[in-house]
């Protein structure tokens, strides 16, 4: 009884196989996303005080759900868990008003 079930696996092929799926993954994933709050003019990453304070006065002035998420963003990264919970609330709210109106 010395004949083998099993087969020795080729390695190269699994390995091609593995990258052709995770390259066909990203490729399909990365075209079909949501857009994002994240995509329009204003800049959240690091901004400084008086960036953050100029974009307050911009949304508080035109209220818009995109604009508060941002700015709780912006104060998430900047460790005020408080002000980001605030905004955040804030777009909430705005985003039920908003889609009322639609």
């Amino acid at each position: 009884m010395q004949s083998t079930i099993l087969v020795k696996p080729n390695l190269k092929l699994i390995l091609l196989g593995a990258l052709l799926i995770a390259v066909l993954h990203d490729v399909f994933t990365s075209g079909r996303s949501q857009a994002s709050f994240r995509e329009h003019h204003y800049r959240a990453s690091w901004m400084s005080d008086t960036e953050l304070a100029r974009l307050i006065d911009k949304v508080d002035a035109e209220p818009n759900s995109d604009g508060y998420l941002l700015i709780s963003e912006a104060c998430e990264k900047r460790g005020e868990m408080r002000k980001a919970m605030f905004y955040l609330k804030k777009a909430k709210i705005i985003e039920k008003l908003e889609e009322t109106e639609d």
